[in-house]
């Protein structure tokens, strides 16, 4: 049997393209995805009786598409807003930062949000795509356990990831020219106060892209209670420190931790994230979505600027595409 349609990764950008096919009465397509459950980078961590979040750190809506779809979630309770006391590291030191933005998170924990959106789709999961290529007037997707053939494949996947999927390599030009860059996150445990150059308290801070990029304390967040606290690494850091051991990049970041903001920490885990961001969040694809032959598509937050949104309208994007053309 051949699918209409076969959608590659469960994260923001798959489960916006599924809800919206599904929604339109389509039901003839598979989300496949290689870890146990939805959400990419939508992710945490279990630790100790506790969980951390691992991945994207809040969500942020500009566009009334994205922030409707986070009141149903707020509705259903799987999110909440977030409001930190929140700082930002310069070259005077570190400094009280506040703004009017309203950042999201799901709850109790990021990938709460994922799981929503996931309501009443299926997804076929642990299951890692080998190779995509064209058969006649479709597409075969190869998996570790199986092959699917479907008339419109959709790969969310990073767009290194999406070069390595793709045999022709005539495929990979409407993509050139985009990349990604890593990201170390640490989780660590301090019982300390993130204080201010003048003795301020705070909750978050945005980094000076030398050592971090931000970090923030678990227990600010809604329905959370813990002492860790989460550290994402600058790219800068991150590829100086790319293929070390995680145990190596933990006592790293809470060095820096330390000289750089007098916040004493001791590591619990570090991750690496190989694909975190676009190394040029200004360059775009329109609307974040890519048509890279008849009935193959790419979208997802390396193409959409890098923000959970961007991620979620390039998965519509497409999904309205397909429907167009039906």
């Amino acid at each position: 049997m051949t699918l209409d349609v076969l959608i590659i990764g469960a994260g923001l950008s798959g489960l916006a393209v599924a809800r919206t096919l599904q929604a339109h009465g389509m039901t003839n397509m598979r989300l496949v995805e290689k870890s146990r459950g939805p959400g990419g980078r939508l992710a945490s961590k279990r630790l100790e009786g506790a969980r951390a979040d691992i991945g994207a750190q809040f969500m942020t809506a500009r566009d009334p598409r994205f922030h409707a779809v986070l009141e149903d979630a707020m509705a259903a309770q799987a999110v909440a807003v977030w409001s930190p006391r929140m700082g930002k590291l310069t070259a005077q030191g570190l400094v009280f930062s506040p703004d009017t933005e309203l950042r999201y998170l799901g709850v109790p924990y990021m990938n709460a949000f994922a799981r929503f959106l996931a309501d009443d789709l299926e997804i076929d999961t642990q299951q890692r795509v080998e190779s995509v290529s064209n058969v006649g007037d479709g597409w075969q997707v190869v998996t570790s356990t199986t092959a699917w053939t479907a008339r419109h494949v959709v790969i969310t996947a990073p767009l290194e990831q999406l070069r390595d999927l793709l045999p022709d390599p005539t495929l990979h030009t409407m993509v050139h020219g985009f990349q990604s860059l890593p990201t170390w996150t640490a989780v660590v445990h301090s019982t300390s106060q993130l204080l201010t150059d003048d003795g301020q308290p705070l909750d978050a801070a945005f980094g000076d892209g030398q050592w971090f990029d931000f970090i923030s304390r678990e227990g600010s967040r809604p329905r959370r209670n813990s002492s860790y606290w989460v550290c994402h690494s600058a790219p800068a850091f991150s590829q100086q420190h790319l293929e070390d051991s995680p145990e190596v990049v933990g006592q790293h970041l809470c060095q820096a931790l330390e000289d750089q903001l007098n916040f004493a920490a001791t590591p619990v885990l570090a991750h690496r994230w190989r694909f975190a961001r676009p190394a040029n969040p200004d360059r775009t694809a329109q609307k974040g979505a890519v048509q890279l032959a008849p009935g193959l598509w790419a979208c997802g937050d390396g193409l959409a600027g890098g923000r959970c949104e961007g991620a979620y309208l390039s998965g519509l994007e497409v999904a309205d595409r397909i429907l167009a053309g039906l």
